[in-house]
C-alpha cells in the first residue's frame, strides 16, 4: 500500500509532513532538530513507504535495518508518527500549517490489460510482503529494477521466471555491484528475458506478447505478477495550492528516483522552512 506523511511545524514555524518514506522521515527529524514543531503523518499501517518493500528482495535486509534506523532517530527526537491516517484537504484547513512538506512518495503503475482481472494475477508488493505465494510457472512483467528484484525474491522461492520488459534492454545496469550480481543469480537461476516485448492479454495458463511486431503465447504460466514501476503521488498539491499554503514537494512525489534524491530533498525541505 502506499504511505502518506506530513509535517506539521508549530513553532517556530508549524509544517505537515505527510507520508513517512525516507524522504519524510528525514524530513521530519531535520526539521524537528531545527525546532519546528512537527506532526508526521502515514497512511499506512507503519512508516518506511516503499523502503519497506525494497528490503524485503534478496541481499537488501541492510534497507531495512536503515529504515528502522530512520524511524528510532525520529522517534527519539520527540516526533510522533500518526500512522494509518491520511491527511486531507479539511486537515489542511483545521490545522492552517504554515507549511507542509509534501513526501506522499510513488504509486503503482497499473497497466490496462485483457485478463487484469483474472485471479492468478498481482502485483510486486504482495509478492515480497507474502500477501500472494509465489507460483510455480511466474511472468513478471516488468523489468526495470522492481521487476528484477522481484525475479530474484520469486527464483529464490524455487519458481521459474519469464520476465518480460518493452525496452530492448534491462534498464538495471551491470556497472554497479547489485545489478551485476542481481543480472547473474537471474541468469544462473535459468531466468528467460523477454526484451522488446509487450504485454498484450493474460490468459488462464499464459500470457499473449508481441515481439518484433509478431504475437506470441507464452505458456505455461500459472501466476502474472505486474512491476511496470510507479508515479508519483501528489494528490494533495490542488488543495495546497487552493489553500495559498506554502509546499514542497519532495522524493518520489516529485519525480520517481533513488533513495539518495529522496533524502537530500527531505532534509533541504527541512533547512530552508
Amino acid at each position: 500500500p502506499a504511505r502518506c506523511f506530513q509535517l506539521f511545524p508549530y513553532a517556530p514555524a508549524r509544517c505537515f509532513l505527510s507520508f513517512a518514506g525516507p524522504a519524510g522521515l528525514t524530513a521530519a527529524y531535520e526539521a524537528k532538530r531545527l525546532g519546528h514543531s512537527v506532526r508526521l503523518f502515514e497512511k499506512a499501517e507503519k512508516p518506511g513507504g516503499n523502503l519497506y518493500y525494497a528490503s524485503l528482495a534478496p541481499n537488501k535486509q541492510v534497507y531495512g535495518n536503515w529504515m528502522n534506523w530512520l524511524i528510532a532517530q525520529v522517534a527519539k527526537c520527540g516526533v510522533e508518527i500518526k500512522t494509518n491516517t491520511c491527511v486531507t484537504p479539511d486537515m489542511l484547513k483545521q490545522n492552517t500549517p504554515d507549511a507542509v512538506i509534501l513526501a506522499t512518495g510513488g504509486e503503482k503503475i497499473v497497466p490496462k490489460i485483457p485478463g487484469m482481472d483474472l485471479p492468478h494475477v498481482c502485483d510486486a508488493w504482495q509478492i515480497l510482503d507474502g500477501t500472494e505465494a509465489s507460483g510455480k510457472n511466474v511472468a513478471v512483467i516488468g523489468g526495470g529494477l522492481i521487476g528484477m528484484e522481484t525475479a530474484d525474491f520469486l527464483r529464490d522461492k524455487g519458481a521459474s521466471i519469464t520476465l518480460v520488459e518493452m525496452l530492448p534492454r534491462s534498464p538495471v545496469g551491470r556497472m554497479a555491484a547489485h545489478g551485476y550480481f542481481l543480472h547473474q543469480r537471474l541468469r544462473d537461476g535459468q531466468c528467460r528475458f523477454c526484451f522488446d516485448t509487450r504485454l498484450e492479454a493474460i490468459e488462464n495458463g499464459a500470457i499473449r506478447v508481441i515481439s518484433q511486431e509478431k504475437t506470441e503465447t507464452l505458456s505455461p504460466v500459472d501466476q502474472v505478477v505486474i512491476a511496470v514501476g510507479m508515479k508519483p503521488r501528489d494528490e494533495l498539491k490542488k488543495a495546497l495550492v487552493d489553500q495559498v499554503i506554502p509546499h514542497v514537494i519532495v522524493g518520489d512525489a516529485r519525480q520517481v528516483r533513488r533513495i539518495i534524491e529522496a533524502t537530500e530533498e527531505g532534509a533541504r525541505a527541512a533547512w530552508e522552512l
